[in-house]
């Protein structure tokens, strides 16, 4: 009976490994694979029995005159070149988990499949150099569930583009939930000794340890009905501590594809002018500040008028840079 599951298993992974919609094999050809790879000895009609219990199973697996073949993997080629693509690009996963990674990946394509040339161009990408980032990520989901707090160092960049711890550490944080925005991870938590939610980026994070202490509840937090993890991300277009105000806006149409891109559904559009619409939303100030240093040719930002006057002040010192 034993002997029978492993070639039940086996066979299996023969089909995922050396088949697909464009190749297959034989009969003999999985014999042959069974005898020289896992050292298994086995008759056709043990293939052709096994073949039958896998489709009664649900596998979708081919056969006639083209030969025996696996289709319904459990990924598509275009999905798995998908997921190739979005570890190249996470620039929060160093370089040695990317590559660990993509060979996971293309095991699950088999043998016929290949990575094509941009994937090996994007390797080139900028990596974090923080080794730590995945068992960081266990750490905080580990704790995040039995709600506990953590405590680590957290770091910025010498200018030999080196981690070097950063402000006091080691930090002590009630974690609540993680965000990935703008192609980064975040912690979103409170800090020990603030009142306020905190923001950290977990590939900055180093030395971190659990600590059998329970966290700060997110209703003490000042403005915890703002923290969700849908209303972070549409809302606010940088994670910089702050609190929410209502925020108007005078945009050329042009960039409204660009509104819709960093609020979502989350703005109003209050009136619509010739070439110019006037929106609302709510955001920190201090954001919508470097928000608005990115477009400032095509963005106006109308109020709150505190906001608008930091705005006037941060133009007049970036023109004088560059005044001749």
């Amino acid at each position: 009976m034993e002997q029978k599951k492993t070639i039940i298993l086996h066979i299996m992974e023969i089909l995922e490994e050396y088949t697909d919609s464009e190749h297959t094999l034989s009969q003999n050809d999985i014999v042959t694979i069974l005898a020289e790879k896992y050292n298994l000895v086995c008759e056709r009609k043990t293939v052709g029995r096994t073949l039958a219990a896998l489709r009664k199973e649900g596998h979708e697996i081919s056969s006639g005159r083209n030969g025996i073949a696996l289709l319904s993997g459990r990924f598509e080629k275009s999905e798995l070149r998908l997921l190739i693509d979005s570890v190249l690009a996470s620039r929060y996963i160093d370089s040695k988990h990317s590559e660990d990674l993509i060979a996971k990946l293309m095991r699950e394509g088999g043998k016929y499949f290949s990575e094509s040339t941009h994937l090996a161009y994007n390797r080139k990408w900028d990596k974090t150099p923080n080794k730590e980032v995945f068992f960081t990520i266990e750490i905080l989901d580990e704790s995040i569930g039995r709600e506990e707090k953590v405590h680590f160092t957290y770091n910025t960049y010498t200018l030999r583009k080196k981690l070097m711890p950063f402000g006091k550490n080691p930090v002590t944080v009630s974690p609540y939930f993680l965000l990935l925005h703008n192609q980064r991870y975040y912690l979103i938590c409170n800090e020990d000794g603030k009142d306020t939610v905190s923001y950290f980026r977990v590939d900055r994070i180093t030395d971190i340890v659990q600590e059998k202490k329970k966290v700060r509840p997110l209703s003490s937090v000042q403005n915890h009905e703002e923290i969700s993890p849908e209303k972070l991300d549409s809302a606010f277009p940088y994670l910089i501590d702050g609190t929410a105000e209502k925020i108007v806006l005078r945009c050329n149409k042009c960039i409204f594809s660009d509104l819709v891109d960093w609020f979502g559904s989350r703005f109003t559009v209050l009136k619509s002018e010739g070439d110019y619409v006037e929106v609302s939303l709510m955001a920190p100030p201090k954001a919508m500040e470097y928000w608005g240093l990115q477009y400032g040719e095509n963005a106006e930002i109308l109020a709150p008028e505190s906001l608008r006057k930091r705005m006037e002040i941060v133009v007049k010192k970036i023109a004088l840079k560059y005044r001749s």
